[in-house]
């Protein structure tokens, strides 16, 4: 008689906070139990979990995961459940573009690339696959700006695969508010007390319930479906109110307009489609233009050249980003940054190439918030 299978849950983050208070439930539920996380598997709770270390800054780390899932005798999983993630307090001109690129790594790329190698062996039993996102993603998040549109970028990643992967696979985004965990303190706030928010063991047994709705999209509290109901008919109320709390911006800091200033503006993107059109707009509006394109303006009427400033660089690229930082700095103060480089891998995800996704993500998000801190803080690495 064949021996029964055990349902399986691998839990990546899972030796910490949600992850790790998740890893137990399911435990304690006689599942088995596979942690990924970088964290030593000493500060895990109880020693029943198998334990994959994986470092979740690295994507070349992220091909091991399958063999070594395999080599423990893992033929399926039954719930797959993305916990890990950073976060970063701080003005955002200050952030780094290492911080930014390891956030961008941990909390959008890990789930992408591990769901991605996973599928299969999630689909062999229809199985589940969780990403637990955050309200930030819906409300404004002031010093956390890079945070909330890496768990925006999330809840778009689920709303399309799941739409794609259709009764194959249950695939969910959950957005709790904030937990009681070390997380803050390791992003920064210090100020804030994790005691004034629910324990993981409470968020825990909500997002337990949550994943049993069937929704792509769960708000597992009272509180947080309100906040998200509200971020779209009442936006400019929250936004104005979450402005005047923080003081992020004060009028005496805003250059006034000289109109005999040639306005300068930065365009990415400028070589083609919508950003050589806009440049061709804001030239005819007065603007001396820098265009940024990996390739060059396909043509420019002689009499707009001595307005246009074509620079070719990359903005996936740290030395790319450099180089227009270096030209934005010889010229007059920028007036206007608008950022049109965009690029994209079209295709089924389960059959796609990692290696094609992963410069879509670099050249859509990450590069762009890259560049903008670090013209926001004069052009200083």
């Amino acid at each position: 008689m064949t021996e029964a299978r055990s349902a399986t849950a691998v839990i990546v983050g899972g030796t910490d906070g949600l992850g790790r208070t998740l890893a137990i439930r399911y435990l304690r539920a006689g599942w088995r139990v596979i942690v990924l996380g970088r964290t030593d598997r000493r500060t895990m709770a109880d020693a029943a979990a198998s334990y994959v270390p994986v470092d979740l800054t690295d994507a070349a780390s992220m091909h091991g995961i399958a063999p070594s899932l395999s080599a423990a005798g893992v033929d399926a999983i039954d719930v797959l459940i993305h916990c890990a993630g950073i976060g970063w307090v701080g003005d955002t001109a200050l952030q780094s573009a290492a911080s930014i690129d390891a956030m961008v790594a941990v909390n959008i790329w890990t789930p992408v690339a591990i769901t991605h190698q996973l599928l299969p062996l999630v689909e062999r039993v229809q199985g589940r696959i969780v990403l637990i996102g955050s309200i930030a993603a819906f409300v404004p998040a002031p010093h956390y700006a890079v945070y909330a549109a890496s768990k925006m970028a999330i809840d778009g990643f689920v709303r399309s695969f799941a739409q794609e992967i259709g009764a194959r696979v249950t695939v969910q985004v959950i957005h709790p508010g904030a937990i009681g965990t070390a997380f803050h303190a390791k992003a920064g706030a210090t100020s804030l007390d994790p005691a004034r928010f629910p324990a993981p063991d409470v968020v825990a047994d909500r997002v337990m319930r949550a994943m049993k709705r069937r929704r792509w999209r769960v708000f597992p509290d009272a509180l947080t479906a309100i906040l998200a109901g509200v971020a779209g008919p009442a936006k400019g109320l929250i936004d104005a109110i979450v402005a005047w709390r923080t003081h992020s911006v004060s009028r005496n800091q805003v250059k006034p307009f000289n109109p005999d200033d040639v306005p300068v503006a930065l365009v990415t993107g400028a070589g083609s489609g919508l950003g050589a059109a806009l440049t061709v707009q804001l030239i005819n509006a007065g603007y001396r233009v820098i265009g940024v394109d990996r390739l060059p303006l396909a043509s420019m009427a002689a009499d707009r050249l001595a307005r246009y400033e074509p620079l070719t660089a990359d903005l996936t690229d740290q030395d790319g980003i450099a180089l227009i930082a270096a030209q934005v700095g010889r010229e007059a103060p920028l007036t206007l940054l608008v950022h049109c480089a965009g690029t994209s891998a079209v295709g089924p995800f389960a059959s796609g190439a990692l290696a094609v996704m992963r410069p879509v993500l670099h050249t859509n998000l990450t590069g762009p918030m890259q560049l903008t801190a670090r013209l926001l803080r004069g052009g200083s690495a």
